[in-house]
């Protein structure tokens, strides 16, 4: 399937299961396939929409520099145009950024995120991965994609007091940024978690498995009273109480 956009990009996304609405959004130079063992799991509880972003996977680009907020614009005009309502969005690193930014701006058919792999801005960073992203762009003739990641995202702290919806933040234990960066984000998230899954890397977690599966589908199926609960009785691996 396809979805022509008013803003001259057409976005590709595959849709299965039924239920409430789960948008899939995938990381830098992937596709909606980064989810292709966890969807089913997900389609018996959700009807589940994985998106190609601009550019990547099968969806067209207009061949501009990218930004996040052009991305975000497209999967808000994408939700608008297919009418969608209690939107539930569990974005990958990329796609993780672009639900974050929809949810400050308090988008009203927001219902939850499961944001998986983010960071904030480029200096939280390790040093590896600094150096991976650099290397990336080298040898990648200095793709639009990737100086994306050199200079974004830049989101400030104090802006993830503004969202409104229950997000579950999740990470591997040697992900992108050291693990006091993705408790602070829980931290200032006023209705969060945080799931560390042990053994990971940015990547494992998620593709080619659906480990995180029964986390998502908890978090997304409770009320945001049971969310608060959990989280100090630590349903949710390795969780953090609220300071």
């Amino acid at each position: 399937m396809k979805k022509v956009l008013t803003n001259g990009v057409t976005l590709h996304y595959e849709k299965m299961g039924e239920g409430p609405v789960l948008l899939l959004l995938h990381g830098n130079g992937e596709s909606h396939r980064s989810f292709d063992k966890i969807a089913p799991a997900l389609a018996e509880y959700f009807t589940v929409y994985g998106v190609d972003s601009r550019g990547q996977g099968a969806s067209s680009h207009r061949g501009e520099l990218v930004s996040y907020e052009q991305m975000a614009e497209d999967i808000d005009l994408f939700i608008q145009n297919l009418q969608l309502s209690d939107v539930s969005i569990m974005g990958h690193s990329d796609g993780a950024i672009v639900a974050l930014m929809l949810a400050i701006q308090q988008k009203d058919y927001l219902s939850h995120l499961v944001l998986l792999g983010i960071n904030l801005n480029t200096s939280d960073l390790t040093q590896e991965t600094k150096d991976l992203i650099n290397d990336l762009y080298e040898k990648s003739g200095h793709s639009p994609m990737v100086e994306l990641m050199l200079h974004e995202p830049n989101i400030p702290h104090d802006d993830l007091l503004q969202v409104r919806v229950p997000a579950l933040i999740v990470a591997g234990d040697n992900d992108i940024m050291d693990t006091d960066k993705y408790a602070e984000i829980a931290r200032l998230l006023p209705c969060s978690q945080l799931y560390i899954v042990p053994g990971t890397n940015h990547m494992n977690f998620l593709i080619g498995t659906d480990r995180i599966a029964p986390e998502v589908i908890r978090f997304l199926t409770a009320d945001a009273e049971e969310i608060e609960h959990q989280n100090q009785s630590g349903v949710f691996g390795q969780n953090l109480e609220k300071g």
